[in-house]
């Protein structure tokens, strides 16, 4: 019977500590991050060497940016995509070829713009890359 009783008492103290308790911890979601920090895409596993089919598949050949509502009763959202690489070029230097592939990585400002700061260039010769990033794109390209 005192067995009953004590952990009857526990049963009961449990329940009253778990109410003061906030049973859920505060999660910080992708919403709650303002959208200047918000990174998409990392270029960690691209590697000179690698071709620009090969890098595509490591990267994705789009990026989700965000969500539209498209029923706000049923909460329906489908996700805003570009397209990536985001835009290519061709140039032209001391007579060798180099295909440039610019990848939206992240957004630093919410504007409705893609501006050079969200892309990295990606510099192909011979379809191998042979360099990343805006510094090897200005000190040997440019």
């Amino acid at each position: 019977m005192r067995n009953i009783i004590l952990l009857f008492v526990c049963f009961i103290l449990t329940g009253c500590m778990s109410l003061l308790e906030d049973p859920t911890p505060e999660v910080e979601s992708a919403a709650n991050i303002p959208v200047m920090k918000r990174r998409f895409v990392s270029l960690r596993q691209v590697r000179n060497g690698m071709t620009k089919s090969e890098v595509a598949s490591v990267v994705g050949y789009k990026v989700v940016v965000g969500y539209e509502l498209i029923d706000l009763n049923k909460e329906q959202y489908k996700p805003v995509t570009l397209e990536n690489p985001y835009r290519s070029e061709v140039m032209q230097k001391n007579g060798k070829r180099y295909d440039i592939d610019y990848y939206l990585v992240g957004i630093q400002e919410p504007d409705d713009k893609v501006s050079d700061d969200e892309l990295v260039p990606l510099v192909f010769q011979k379809d191998k890359l042979i360099g990343q990033g805006w510094e090897y794109y200005n000190n040997k390209i440019k």
